[in-house]
């Protein structure tokens, strides 16, 4: 049969060769010589209606096929016409027919195709019990001679051709050769050539409507029947649904019926041209393959191997399968099912299959064929260049030779044997999708298929059976469903035991390609150079190493520099043109693990634990219940029985797991951090921007720009009237800032005091020593044995070592040292911590880092968060707006007068070193504080420099200040008003520790004595009764113990702020404030 294709066209020309039907039906014509045989003077169609000799067969849109009178003709596309060969149809409205080069010639109509004649199908005639000398059946029924034994769905029944096939009818049958028609009342020839049936060494076959089965030399030998039952004794076979009972030599069917077992015949061994189409293996792998119609298995070794059935079961010893629908009974040796048992049948060796073409993969999507380039296009998509290692060009469309540059304007590739014409690229290919491995990590998997398990190690190995159950002492695993009894090696179901497997080493991964990472979550391709946009994105420049342009569009090559007015790029050779970014790649999402601490993590699908030394652990099991000995750990739900090694739950006791060490997480990149809240990514620098805001400049040690929009790089200056940075080099362009980023908020840990802290998620409690200790249970009960705690909501039975409840006693849980932290205590502002500017400037803390434009420095505005005007001397508290024009601040009807900054002050260096007070030979306290004598004889340490100590031998006061014990404050006379802050508690010093200094962060208000306390930016001033709060920090509380003022003011009569003359860094200008009650706790 030759087949054409062209367009909707299939022309068949089946001719007389086919029509040879009488020599090869010669049995079927001695018998039903009445029956006419077909003459075959038309064209079949592939639905098995006929055209006409010469015809050609014209698809319609539905799958049916119609008639075009052309030899080879051209069916259109319209569905309804054809035109002769050699023509093509044109179907524009007005314009349609058959057209060619010299010639336009009307189309023709297609005809309806007919139903071909076809053969009429045999009688089946019923079996007859007697022996006649005549062709014995299976089931010991008689047919005559000449005639063939055809199964029945009962029987056998008797098909009067000497190789005849049952139709599904059951009443009809055809020769053998040919296939039953629906109906089942004709015969028609097979669409497709028959083929042998290939044995699974894949050498040897057996004739169609045979079966394989190997003897007990290895060889096979055919079994003449489909689908046939291979029998132990390697020599014997049976049909299909039957069973083979050796000891008698009987094939028992599935209605219990008796038969003689079949003797095989040798198969014949195929010539090597014959095994060249190899297109209907089953793939295991990209190396092995099983035959059609069989599965692919692993075998104990982890190697492939094939079970002779289509969708077949692998059972669990690795040596047997089953047939789809049964499961393996290992145990017995068969597969079971609803209609009985059935013999197991064993795997055989895979076939190796030829290597593929060695493609260039462009990413894990891309490819181009073996010889060519990956090239990316102006879209950034892969295209092909037809070449071995070929030089892209710039314009993203052409390629050219290795060796040699691209001169895109005259599209030619410049060598120095002279120019030569530039390539086109082609699309890239789509790589099919890879294999379902499963991933354990990022660097180990396991085949599809299959689970991953640890090791004793803690190494990854793979259960060969899918979402399997991973057996405790780490070597063995057992089926879903199943538990796991490492005592006797096997694995627990309703339907009894069966053997355990053992775990096979996991795969390693492949490198993944070493793309370019941007941040956490972008990337680019390799051999690109990330650049940000400018609303602060990453994008792609194609070149590696590249420069990117201060335009945020362009980028250019390594060693050049970016003319962004003429979109070229500068270099000694010459100006060439820009390249265009293209959008980064979203990195795929980071397996979940579970975090232990910043350092450390456990794998997914299991549970941090900590181990006696107070170290990480892993239990393998999701939200496990980890155990008091610090070695195992138990399924959620169950309770540890460290006694007895076991695991306690409703259902009863199992195996305790063994703890496996946890990973170190990757060290974070080295951000540069701007505050306690904004960042910039490494290779960047902090700057303010004119709203006070952090913004980030592109670049490592920057110069911001006063301009609060620009920065150039180290060692420049900013030219703000030409928007470029000088250097001895030249002028060069401005960089533009980009937006920072927010810092993720900080892990919640419990605070036990000033200096101690467990994890979030437990709680404090003391112990013997008096320490702080961590119990790892939220809100947990702390136990008086001072060693032991319970959970929440139970009560601590120290005799007996239990936690009791309601629902009964559970084990104790060991307490772990808690973790120390370092923090100060919260100081008055002229001690206070800094808010910085840059890395050498800062200004005091709850200050604002604000440009002044005159003095071209850093100036503070006395505000968090302020507003900075304009004009660069001026700024406004947050949540005002600068009025340029009044200069004033406004905020709806209120308007306030705008404020001066003062210059920022030199950051001191890290490096300095620090002495400590002395305050006798055995006492010293922090270099920040001062030596004061406590009441009782011993040293206290006030945490200012320089204080003064107060007489009670309790409290003190910031230098310049005098203490008020009866007014419970320090106060100091400026210009006739004074000047009150409260008194500062003493804290007893303790020989050779210093005093360690408190983060703003940590300290919850300002504390006015023992009970009472303001909110932070607040002022504790005397009331009639008690402690008042005054709205503004380091407030002066006036004499009338009612009202107060801002820093740098002092109270005037009538309830009005003056400002005082002395210059004060606290000297700031806001709005008269009442004091509001403090809070008592």
């Amino acid at each position: 049969m030759k087949t054409k294709r062209k367009g909707h066209r299939i022309a068949y020309t089946r001719r007389s060769a086919q029509c040879k039907t009488g020599k090869m039906f010669k049995q079927a014509v001695i018998l039903l010589a009445m029956q006419a045989l077909v003459v075959c003077t038309s064209s079949l169609c592939p639905d098995r209606e006929v055209c006409e000799e010469t015809h050609t067969c014209c698809q319609g849109p539905t799958g049916e096929y119609s008639c075009c009178v052309h030899h080879q003709g051209e069916c259109c596309n319209d569905h309804l016409h054809c035109c002769p060969e050699h023509t093509v149809c044109q179907t524009e409205e007005g314009k349609s027919g058959c057209v060619n080069a010299t010639h336009s010639l009307p189309w023709t109509e297609r005809t309806p195709s007919r139903q071909d004649s076809l053969l009429k199908s045999l009688r089946v005639i019923s079996a007859s019990p007697e022996d006649k000398d005549a062709v014995v059946c299976p089931d010991k029924s008689f047919c005559p001679s000449e005639f063939s034994c055809v199964r029945l769905p009962l029987s056998y029944g008797c098909c009067p051709i000497a190789q005849g096939i049952v139709c599904a009818d059951g009443k009809h049958c055809c020769p053998e050769g040919l296939e039953c028609s629906t109906d089942g009342k004709s015969c028609i020839q097979p669409q497709a050539p028959v083929e042998a049936v290939i044995c699974s060494d894949g050498t040897s076959e057996c004739p169609q409507g045979a079966s394989c089965c190997q003897s007990s030399d290895g060889v096979w030998g055919c079994c003449p029947f489909p689908k046939a039952v291979c029998c132990d004794d390697k020599e014997h076979c049976c049909p299909e649904h039957s069973t083979c009972d050796v000891e008698t030599s009987k094939c028992i069917s599935a209605t219990n019926q008796h038969m003689p077992m079949w003797a095989k015949f040798p198969a014949r061994v195929r010539a090597d041209w014959e095994n060249q189409d190899r297109g209907t293996d089953v793939p295991c792998n990209d190396t092995v393959a099983c035959q059609d119609g069989s599965t692919c298995c692993k075998t104990t070794e982890g190697e492939w191997a094939c079970c002779p059935l289509p969708k077949a079961v692998c059972c669990e010893d690795h040596v047997h399968c089953c047939p789809e629908g049964t499961t393996c009974d290992v145990a017995h040796d068969t597969c079971q099912s609803a209609q009985g048992p059935v013999p197991m049948l064993t795997k055989l060796p895979a076939l190796a299959l030829p290597p593929k073409p060695n493609n260039v993969t462009c990413d894990t999507e891309h490819a181009c064929p073996d010889g060519s380039t990956c090239c990316k296009t102006a879209e950034g998509e892969w295209a092909c260049c037809p070449l071995p290692e070929a030089v892209c060009c710039e314009d993203h469309l052409h390629c050219c030779p290795k060796g040699t540059t691209c001169d895109v304007a005259h599209d030619t590739c410049q060598s120095a044997q002279g120019p030569v014409p530039m390539l086109t690229k082609l699309p890239a290919l789509t790589l099919p999708p890879k294999p379902n491995n499963v991933t354990c990590d990022t660097e180990h998997a396991c085949p599809d298929g299959s689970t991953c398990c640890k090791t004793a190690e803690g190494e990854w190995a793979c259960c060969p059976l899918p979402e399997a159950v991973c057996c405790e002492d780490h070597k063995h695993c057992c089926p879903k469903g199943t538990t796991c009894d490492v005592a006797h090696d096997t694995c627990q179901s309703a339907q009894g035991p069966v053997p355990m497997l053992t775990k096979l080493p996991a795969l390693a991964l492949p490198p993944k390609p070493n793309n370019v990472t941007c941040d956490t979550e972008h990337a680019c391709p390799d051999g690109s150079t990330c650049c940000k946009t400018a609303e602060g994105e990453w994008a792609c420049c194609p070149l590696p190493e590249a420069v990117c342009c201060d335009d945020h569009k362009h980028c250019c090559p390594k060693g050049t520099t970016c003319d962004v007015a003429h979109d070229t790029c500068q270099s000694a050779q010459g100006p060439v043109p820009m390249l265009t970014k293209l959008p980064a790649l979203a990195l795929p999402p980071k397996p979940n693990n579970v975090t232990c601490d910043t350092e450390h993590a456990c794998p997914d699908g299991s549970t941090c634990c900590k181990t006696a030394e107070g170290e990480w652990a892993c239990c393998p099991l999701p939200e496990a219940v980890c155990c008091d000995d610090h070695k195992h750990c138990c399924p959620k739900g169950t309770t540890c029985d460290v006694a007895h090694d076991t695991c306690q739950s409703a259902q009863g006791p199992v195996p305790m797991l063994t703890k496996l060490p946890a990973l170190a997480l990757p060290p974070k990149p080295n951000n540069v951090t701007c505050d306690s809240e904004h960042y910039c990514p490494d290779g960047s620098t902090c700057c303010k921007t004119a709203e006070g805001e952090w913004a980030c400049c592109p670049l490592p040690e920057a110069v911001c720009c006063e301009d609060h929009k620009h920065c150039c790089p180290k060692g420049t200056t900013c030219d703000e009237a030409h928007d470029t940075c000088q250097s001895a080099q030249g002028p060069v362009p401005m960089l533009t800032k980009l937006p920072a980023l927010a810092l993720p908020p900080k892990p919640n840990n419990v605070t036990c005091d000033t200096e101690h802290s467990c994890p979030d998620g437990t709680t404090c409690c003391k112990n013997e020593q008096g320490e702080w200790a961590c119990c790892p249970l939220p809100e947990a009960v702390c136990c008086e044995d001072h060693i032991h705690c319970c959970p929440h909501g139970t009560t601590c039975n120290v005799a007996a070592g239990t936690c009791d409840s309601a629902d009964g006693p559970a084990s104790m849980v060991t307490k772990l040292p808690a973790t120390t932290t370092y923090k100060m205590p919260i100081l008055p502002d002229e001690f206070s911590l800094t808010s910085q500017c840059d890395p050498s400037t800062s200004c005091p803390d709850r200050n604002t880092c604000c440009f002044m434009k005159k003095e071209k420095k850093w100036g503070c505005c006395p505000f968090p968060n302020a507003l900075c005007c304009e004009d660069g001397e001026h700024c406004c508290p947050h949540g005002y707006q600068c009025n340029m024009a009044t200069t004033t601040c406004t905020k709806g009807d209120v308007t306030i007068p705008w404020y001066n900054k003062m210059s920022a002050q030199s950051t001191p260096s890290p490096n300095q070193p620090v002495a400590a007070a002395t305050c006798n030979a055995s006492s010293k306290c922090s270099s920040d504080s001062s030596c004061c004598q406590l009441s009782d004889g011993k040293w206290g340490c006030c945490p200012l420099t320089e204080a003064v100590c107060c007489a009670d031998q309790a409290h003190c006061c910031p230098k310049g200040y005098t203490c008020n014990l009866e007014a419970g404050s320090c106060q100091r006379s400026v210009y006739f008003q004074a000047q009150m802050l409260p008194l500062i508690r003493m804290t007893e010093q303790e020989p050779e520790k210093s005093t360690p200094r408190l983060a703003p962060e940590d300290v919850a208000g300002v504390q006015c004595d023992e009970l009472t306390s303001c909110q932070d930016d607040e002022t504790c001033c005397r009331a009639e009764e008690g402690w008042g709060c005054c709205p503004a920090p380091h407030a002066i509380c006036c004499a009338d113990k009612k009202h107060c003022c801002p820093a740098g003011y002092t109270c005037s009569v009538g309830g009005t702020c003056v400002q005082s003359t002395r210059f004060h860094k606290d000297n700031w200008q806001v709005f008269f404030s009442k004091k509001k009650r403090a809070l008592v706790y």
